[in-house]
């Protein structure tokens, strides 16, 4: 099987300008990084921060509520918060190719979703949620890719643990390198309007313990065996 490539479109401040979502579907790309990684696919795929790919919204958001029931414009709203500041929404995507009367062009398909959260009081970790596969693509490796890109775009970003809760999937976590670890807080959408020197004020007097939980971490720091990534 041919050697497949991750590209992560990482978009931070000081890459050139974002332009515009293109009319035939495809994510704009501001700053991309393309890697060589595990040979288990034979095609291209992508990991892009939702907010570079604005057509994709609504589908992701109605990817996401086919597995945890919501208000669309709700989801839309929480999706929209996507900056790469964090929270991150990120998207995996496939080259898919469309016949028309000219012969055939190709669109980016949307594969899965994960988003990436900080951690009150470990500056070096993240916390990964949301974390679902189109139902036409599971049971075909493609979870564990969506996991590989998103530790690849953590690591890119200088990130080396990151933390999630799982009830269901533990094998599957297990399985891909995660061990418990303590309780950790995440920070979610609150970094949008506290800083996170606030938070971990806000944290050490906390009496609330429904906003910690117990979760499985892996260090990225070694993990991934990608060239072309900064730890």
């Amino acid at each position: 099987m041919a050697e497949s490539s991750l590209t992560i479109a990482v978009g931070m401040a000081g890459t050139r300008p974002a332009q515009p979502a293109q009319a035939d579907g495809d994510c704009t790309e501001p700053s991309t990084e393309t890697i060589e990684c595990e040979k288990t696919f034979s095609e291209e795929l992508r990991i892009v921060p939702l907010h570079l790919c604005p057509e994709l919204m609504e589908t992701c958001a109605d990817l996401i509520n086919e597995e945890w029931k919501r208000s669309k414009a709700s989801r839309i709203h929480s999706l929209q918060k996507s900056s790469n500041n964090f929270p991150v929404c990120l998207v995996l995507l496939r080259p898919l190719k469309i016949a028309d009367g000219t012969g055939s062009k190709t669109k980016s398909q949307l594969v899965g979703h994960s988003k990436l959260s900080r951690v009150v009081g470990q500056a070096s970790g993240l916390f990964v949620e949301t974390v679902v596969v189109a139902k036409e693509y599971r049971g075909k490796g493609y979870g564990r890719k969506l996991m590989e890109s998103t530790e690849a775009y953590a690591k890119f970003r200088g990130f080396k643990t990151l933390y999630l809760t799982t009830h269901d999937k533990q094998y599957f976590y297990f399985h891909l390198g995660y061990t418990l670890c303590k309780p950790v807080q995440n920070a979610g959408s609150m970094t949008t309007f506290v800083s996170m020197e606030m938070l971990e004020r806000l944290s050490l007097t906390s009496t609330q313990p429904n906003t910690i939980s117990s979760s499985p971490s892996k260090s990225i720091g070694r993990v991934i065996d990608c060239s072309g990534l900064v730890c």
